[in-house]
């Protein structure tokens, strides 16, 4: 709950707005992609982000639903060439998507090397710059001593958001990261958090440490519980 006892959300829109219903199992069926993508635009999400293969699947529920179509890029290691990922990006928007969540070059994370983190994403963006770009960084595997050099690395480039993690090698995002990550950043930088999100409690907490977009494969149930405290 917000200040004074007020949902920070005070109408099931305002958080789905918030909500990019997530679905990346790599068992995940076309039919699977199908109904999550119809609860996904029924409910109004932000977008759903899917796997490229799934794009199509999910393309015809969210039809003109303004549930936008996102696609993962190199996940979920962030291992392939520079030159690969920028062909996958490409595929995607081939596909439909508009939005990009790229995990970035893992093992950069990991050393904080963020000429290469800075190189990478400039180099995406000016292949891709009709999309809106979420960067995936590890954070639990950034060196602290590296979190300011980043901060100013996307400060400078401006993606549309930098996301916390993949939601499959580090822990929980917490709202102290999330904290972290906009002071870093600034305020002309989103931020999408990602792993572990499956309460509202927990949206709540991440939107109010300065989260613009919350990834989960929790969405339906996240907002089935905001239906049942108004109730």
């Amino acid at each position: 709950m917000g200040p004074g006892g007020q949902s920070l959300f005070p109408s099931s829109g305002d958080l789905a707005a918030r909500l990019d219903a997530t679905l990346l199992r790599p068992d995940a069926t076309d039919a699977d992609v199908r109904e999550m993508a119809r609860h996904a635009a029924a409910a109004g999400c932000a977008a759903v982000c899917v796997a490229p293969a799934r794009l199509a699947a999910a393309a015809r529920p969210l039809g003109k639903s303004g549930t936008l179509m996102a696609a993962v890029v190199a996940f979920p290691w962030g291992s392939t060439t520079l030159p690969a990922k920028c062909f996958e990006a490409l595929e995607a928007l081939r596909l439909g998507a508009t939005e990009l969540d790229v995990v970035l070059d893992l093992a950069a994370v990991r050393q904080g090397d963020v000429a290469a983190l800075e190189r990478e994403m400039g180099e995406i963006m000016a292949r891709t710059p009709d999309a809106a770009h979420k960067f995936i960084v590890e954070l639990d595997w950034l060196p602290a001593a590296s979190w300011r050099r980043l901060g100013k690395a996307a400060r400078r480039l401006r993606p549309a958001f930098v996301k916390t993690g993949t939601g499959v090698h580090g822990g929980p995002v917490s709202p102290v990261q999330v904290a972290r990550l906009r002071d870093v950043v600034g305020p002309d930088v989103g931020i999408k958090a990602a792993g572990g999100i499956r309460t509202l409690e927990t949206a709540e907490a991440l939107v109010r440490a300065g989260a613009g977009r919350l990834g989960t494969s929790a969405a339906a149930g996240i907002l089935a519980q905001w239906a049942e405290r108004g109730a």
